[in-house]
């Protein structure tokens, strides 16, 4: 299926919200439909759009990005995410943030992709669902992710208080929010105005509080707002250059905080304390904002202890 009438269908799914919220003011969780939807890629179809990917991300080595199989397998995510069987819309779901388990750094050769629901849980604002994604190359699995999405219901769960859209006793990933004691900047980069466009492009996530001030302020934004994903992807490469980081055998775990308006210049920040953690992590922070607001995603980098050796068992559609 072509990606615009998924893009438009994306915007005219409503979903099952009364069953949603019905099921959330009874404290009862919702069988997520046990979907897969696999795709096999070849390297010369999806080289044009690597190249592009690497450019906008800064990107220079010869293996591939950890978040660009997330971007590579945009329209297999959708897929899923309009398949019938789930009761979820996606317009106005929240993305919560990521953990991306790095086996190995795939080459820059063919790759097989899988997407399916993973994990649900309540929230104090609503339900969060899981999307997860699997990597394969040469039939061994090179990164396996998970992406959290919080979908808003008009009420919340009784004894709980409003605070920022974090995950709550989900189990999905560890708290970052509360790294603290800020001590200087990493790295910076700048967003331009056009930049949720020109991700867009690359992506094929064309949703509207990106690409305008006029179609952002459609779903309540003054200005457009930058993809998370390109904001992580940013970051991470910030990292991969500034510490040669190896991404092999490690784990990237982030959650976005707040929104980053376009245009903004962004820093990447560390702890005072980063000396004596076990762990790396950093923020990335919007100084023109209010202080409450600065804190685009926090990031956390640690090694991966505990590899599985899972092979690709699952039949494949041909490859595009």
């Amino acid at each position: 299926m072509k990606l615009l009438p998924k893009l438009v269908r994306a915007g005219l799914k409503t979903g099952s919200k009364k069953i949603l919220e019905q099921a959330y003011n009874r404290k009862q969780l919702i069988k997520m439909p046990d979907v897969s939807i696999n795709q096999a890629y070849k390297a010369a179809v999806f080289r044009s759009k690597l190249a592009a990917f690497n450019r906008m991300h800064n990107w220079h080595s010869t293996k591939l990005h950890p978040c660009f199989p997330q971007v590579l397998g945009f329209n297999q995510q959708l897929e899923l995410l309009l398949h019938r069987s789930s009761l979820f819309p996606l317009m106005g779901l929240v993305h919560l943030g990521n953990q991306i388990v790095v086996n190995r750094l795939p080459e820059n050769n063919d790759l097989s992709l899988t997407f399916q629901f993973g994990k649900m849980d309540l929230h104090q604002k609503g339900i969060i669902f899981c999307v997860e994604m699997n990597a394969f190359q040469a039939n061994q699995l090179c990164i396996s992710s998970q992406s959290d999405y919080l979908f808003r219901t008009g009420s919340q769960l009784e004894g709980s208080t409003p605070r920022s859209d974090k995950i709550q006793k989900s189990g999905l990933k560890p708290e970052l929010t509360g790294i603290k004691n800020i001590k200087s900047t990493f790295a910076t980069t700048q967003l331009k105005a056009d930049a949720g466009r020109k991700y867009a492009k690359v992506s094929g996530d064309y949703n509207p509080i990106h690409l305008t001030k006029w179609t952002a302020s459609m779903f309540g934004f003054k200005r457009p707002i930058a993809h998370g994903m390109h904001t992580l992807a940013l970051a991470v490469s910030a990292i991969q250059a500034k510490r040669q980081q190896q991404f092999d055998s490690h784990i990237i775990t982030n959650e976005f905080a707040n929104a980053a308006f376009l245009p903004c210049n962004l820093q990447l920040q560390v702890p005072n304390d980063h000396a004596l953690l076990n762990t790396d992590q950093f923020k990335l922070i919007n100084e023109n904002m209010p202080q409450h607001k600065q804190v685009v995603t926090t990031i956390q980098i640690q090694a991966n202890t505990n590899q599985p050796n899972l092979r690709l068992n699952k039949t494949l559609k041909n490859s595009i």
